[in-house]
């Protein structure tokens, strides 16, 4: 992992992502780029009546803010900061940045300037459209840490992008910390079966046979991208959601690491996570790392 980028607003959601980001850089050695949006002149012309003067202003303000958070997370100068404004809409803007930039992460707070009048778990708006669209690794940040992840959450479907999801498991959890990897499956039409006349001992054995090929699957692709890092192997059977929420209640790991499919891939058994990493992002109680198809474009090889 040789550059993080991270977006802020200054609020305290974003300021906690600003954080996580710079715990990461410091962990990696990573290059960290801090990036504010500025909205456009003509949207300040019509609420305030706004010159050129005041945009000017604003921008000043602005850069020495991020000046002074440079200096108060990197105090003794170990880090490579840079620093910038980038104009336009948020998630534009730094999918716009990201492309200049060319990060291996991309670090956003899960909430942004509305979080104190937020209800629940859920994600702000300009996290959720890049959850949609960014290319790179998106780490949405909930926790107040900055520590590296002691036991890290991979949720695989055993698809392509399970090699990448493990790869970047293993890449942010702790030297000495733990992956998860987990899968959760269905077997496909068993309550139809049953219901016409199939005995239940019949699909079971269906279920044992295909809960061992998927064993062995997840085996192959831990033993291929994790390492030495400890893993333990984790397969449910069952609606992937609820199964994967039972084990984020039970485990309370600091990190889940999930892969987001193309929207218009076709949904099966094993490419159901489709809409698990959305439902992920939302509302798991931790942070939650996002790998884009690919598993790492966006970025230079970590």
């Amino acid at each position: 992992m040789k550059r993080i980028l991270v977006g802020t607003d200054f609020s305290a959601a974003a300021t906690r992502a600003v954080y996580a980001a710079a715990g990461w850089a410091r962990l990696r050695r990573a290059q960290l780029r801090i990036v504010h949006i500025v909205p456009p002149r003509r949207w300040l012309v019509g609420p305030w009546r706004s010159d050129s003067s005041l945009t000017r202003a604003a921008h000043r303000q602005a850069r020495a803010a991020l000046r002074r958070l440079a200096d108060e997370l990197d105090p003794r100068r170990e880090l490579e900061i840079s620093t910038g404004l980038v104009v336009g809409a948020a998630s534009v803007a730094l999918r716009r940045a990201a492309r200049d930039f060319q990060p291996d992460l991309l670090v956003a707070g899960a909430r942004g300037e509305h979080e104190a009048g937020a209800c629940g778990l859920s994600l702000g708006g300009t996290a959720l459209k890049l959850l949609a669209t960014s290319p790179t690794p998106l780490l949405l940040v909930r926790r107040d840490t900055a520590e590296a992840p002691a036991t890290v959450l991979a949720a695989v479907d055993l698809g392509p992008l399970s090699g990448a999801v493990l790869a970047w498991a293993a890449r942010c959890v702790a030297d000495d910390g733990q992956i998860l990897a987990f899968h959760a499956w269905e077997a496909p039409f068993a309550a139809r079966l049953e219901s016409y006349g199939l005995s239940r001992s019949a699909v079971d054995v269906y279920a044992e046979e295909e809960q061992r090929r998927r064993e062995q699957l997840l085996a192959s692709l831990t033993a291929a991208s994790c390492g030495e890092t400890p893993v333990q192997k984790l397969i449910a059977r069952g609606d992937a959601i609820e199964r994967l929420f039972e084990q984020l209640r039970a485990l309370e790991p600091q990190l889940v690491v999930i892969g987001r499919h193309e929207p218009r891939q076709r949904r099966s058994s094993a490419a159901s996570f489709g809409s698990v990493c959305r439902h992920t992002a939302l509302f798991a109680p931790t942070d939650v790392l996002v790998v884009p198809p690919g598993g790492h474009q966006g970025g230079s090889s970590a």
